[in-house]
């Protein structure tokens, strides 16, 4: 990867003592993979890409890019939420917004919404 690539935190959330997801609008064409480190331009801080993370309603999965590892978690929104829940997943996809799950390099604190990461390949 001679370029560096740039993606901006949309938004973050911890799911565990050590994980986080994040949401990200996706390079077009690029995919993340496991292994492959971001890291913050303001802190320096790491985080290590885990999976790409996806909630279905049904259980048709695909995958944007091959060989891509994805975390599919079903979701199974209360029947008064389900439009809101289709409407916002619809307009994330349709943006390029997509999630992953990562895991910090030495700290447990998540990427901060409008930070810019690094893409680092190891």
């Amino acid at each position: 990867m001679d370029e560096k690539i740039y993606l901006k935190i949309l938004n973050s959330y911890t799911i565990g003592p050590s994980e986080l997801i994040i949401v990200i609008l996706q390079s077009p064409g690029y995919a993340l993979k496991p292994g492959y480190t971001l890291e913050s331009e303001d802190s320096a801080k790491r985080w290590t890409i885990i999976n790409r993370y996806v909630e279905l309603l049904t259980n048709n999965k695909a995958s944007l890019y091959e060989g891509e590892e994805i975390a599919y978690i079903r979701s199974t929104p209360h029947r008064d939420k389900l439009e809101e829940f289709v409407e916002k997943h619809v307009e994330q996809e349709r943006k390029g917004e997509l999630m992953y799950r990562l895991q910090g390099i030495g700290h447990r604190s998540k990427p901060e919404q409008g930070e810019r990461l690094v893409l680092m390949k190891t």
